[in-house]
Order: C-alpha cells, then structure tokens, then sequence
C-alpha cells in the first residue's frame, strides 16, 4: 500500500502523491471518490499549490525536483517528453527519434512513468490518434488523457 503526502482532488481524478522532503517519488490519478488529504509536508504543500496554479493556468511550467527515471532510457525519453510544452503534441515516433529508439520502446517507458502530469506523457500521441495511456485504452485513462489535451487547448 502507498503512503500518500497528499491526495489533491482535480476534475479529471484525485491526485496522489508520494515524496520525501527531497523530492517526488510517484504521482498517481485515484478514482474520483478517492477521499482527500491535505499536504502531509512542505513539498506535498508546493505541489498542491503548482497543481492548483496549472488547473487555472495550462500553461504552467512545474518546478519540482522528481527523482530521477530508473534507466538510462526512460531518462531520455522522460528529458524529451518534457520538452513538448502544453498546448502541443508528439508522437511515440516523433520521441523516438530524438532519443534513438523505436516507438514501442517509448510507449513502454511512458506507461512507467510515475510522474505523470510533471512528465506530461498525456502530450504523446500515436500518428493514427490519440494512442494509450498509462499503459492502457480503458475509457478512464484516455478520458483523463482527453481532458488534459483539451484543458491545453490540444
């Protein structure tokens, strides 16, 4: 079970987030029935704040220290998919050419992203359509991913 410093409720899911005072470990979208909780420290306290300022303001850019992604892969495409700012799109394609890979491979390092939003996975699209998200097609996933592109007037 995760110990959450805060679950922060949104209009797309409750927030759940685990940090330390050094930074964020993972972010996680809870069911919307998901009770909240406040900031359990000051970073969590930071991130409620930023998170509140990106719901007002889409274009908001997070500063946060994340840990750092466990493989020199997901490192790169987690360093590229921050580059695609909000209100735009890539394609798994698009990613893997910048980071010398192939599209599956960073479809794979998306869905273990466990900073979603900070690391806007949301914004990688397939170039038929939207593709997945969080390592799926289910209607809650690609309606969270649908909500968010529309928020960034995607």
């Amino acid at each position: 079970m995760k110990k959450y410093q805060l679950k922060l409720r949104t209009p797309f899911a409750v927030m759940g987030l685990c940090c330390d005072e050094g930074g964020i470990l993972s972010l996680h979208y809870l069911p919307l029935k998901t009770a909240e909780l406040p900031p359990q420290n000051m970073l969590a306290q930071e991130v409620a704040k930023q998170i509140k300022f990106y719901l007002n303001k889409p274009k908001h850019l997070f500063d946060l220290f994340l840990y750092p992604a466990d493989t020199p892969h997901r490192r790169k495409v987690r360093e590229a998919v921050s580059a695609v700012k909000s209100g735009g799109t890539a394609t798994y394609l698009d990613i893997a050419r910048k980071v010398g890979s192939s599209p599956r491979a960073v479809g794979g390092a998306c869905r273990e992203n466990n900073v979603p939003l900070f690391v806007p996975c949301h914004r990688i699209v397939a170039v038929g359509g939207l593709g997945g998200f969080m390592g799926g097609n289910g209607k809650h996933r690609l309606d969270i991913k649908r909500w968010l592109l529309k928020h960034e007037s995607v």
